[in-house]
């Protein structure tokens, strides 16, 4: 056994989580201009959330991924995820209702453009200033 080997076995699990997570977010980076890094990406978030499952900004990162690849259905579930483990999550709120918006204007559905709305109420209520100009709501 090296030395480096050595010390990796004693690595921490939440500097091993975090090591995922950094690699995750520069792989997702590079998807935005080249598709094939999006799997990648997707697999160091799983790895890092294997590590930490409780940790809502890397199941959030994984769902603004998932999100940006138009993979809308597992996008929602990471926020959902993410507001299940931490009520106050706004971002997570306000994400929802980009999606549901955007699936409302997609197939006409008035009832998803409410459901966008009572998200981007709740995002804007826990104080999300964008979430709150989109509904038109003072901070």
């Amino acid at each position: 056994m090296t030395l480096s080997t050595h010390n990796q076995s004693f690595e921490p699990e939440s500097e091993k989580a975090m090591v995922y997570f950094e690699r995750a977010n520069y792989y997702a980076e590079l998807s935005k201009s080249d598709s094939q890094y999006y799997h990648q990406a997707i697999l160091d978030y799983q790895a890092a959330i294997r590590l930490e499952p409780h940790n809502v900004d890397f199941i959030y990162a994984r769902g603004i991924t998932r999100m940006a690849h138009n993979k809308l259905n597992e996008a929602m579930e990471d926020f959902d995820l993410t507001i299940e483990l931490n009520p106050d999550f706004h971002l997570a709120y306000h994400q929802l209702g980009v999606i549901l918006n955007q699936l409302g204007m997609r197939d006409c559905n008035m009832e998803l453009g409410k459901a966008a709305i009572q998200y981007f109420q709740k995002a804007a209520d826990l104080g999300n200033g964008i979430a709150a100009n989109i509904i038109g709501k003072p901070l």
